[in-house]
């Protein structure tokens, strides 16, 4: 499978991860079954997995944003958008979002498209970024793209209300200078 990077909007590399969708989706499902808990307001799955499919994107990721790093401290999760959803703007500043707070900033996010709906309009599932002069920026991503963006930058994904099914990702924070 073919993946393309875009770091702060530019599209700049270009890589091969040995996985296929299907073998994505198998794990997010297996992942997703194993939790015991509800989804975030029904229509969010956070499932938070270690298996060497993610573990390949989190690889190249590192691999675009540094190269060769001692330590990475990152927390991730599978992040399932439902057609009835709408999601706030957003950032993460920290690598844990929940109430177990820490002290270690988020450094870099990242998102794998795993499954984007075929049947959306224009518009629809994007993500919006907004710069510090309160500018909105816009990207319609694809299937296997990785997005790079710094974790303070605020951001929100437009709803899906056309999508015939759910759209996937695997999202991760990172910090390289622990």
């Amino acid at each position: 499978m073919y993946i393309f990077f875009t770091f702060l909007g530019k599209r700049i590399a270009c890589a091969v991860i040995g996985y296929s969708k299907e073998n994505f989706i198998k794990r997010v499902t297996q992942n997703a079954s194993l939790r015991n808990t509800k989804t975030y307001k029904s229509v969010e799955s956070r499932v938070f997995i270690s298996c060497k499919e993610f573990d390949s994107v989190d690889k190249r990721v590192v691999d675009v944003l540094g190269g060769t790093v001692d330590r990475v401290a990152k927390l991730s999760w599978v992040y399932t958008q439902k057609k009835d959803f709408n999601m706030i703007m957003h950032k993460h500043d920290y690598l844990y979002y929940t109430t177990e707070k820490t002290s270690l900033k988020t450094e870099w996010t990242c998102v794998f498209y795993i499954q984007i709906p075929r049947n959306l309009t224009k518009g629809e599932g994007d993500i919006t970024f907004m710069t510090e002069d309160r500018k909105l920026h816009t990207f319609s991503p694809k299937e296997n793209d990785i997005l790079i963006f710094p974790g303070t930058l605020y951001h929100m994904v437009t709803p899906i209300p056309n999508a015939e099914i759910d759209r996937v990702v695997y999202a991760s924070n990172f910090n390289l200078s622990i």
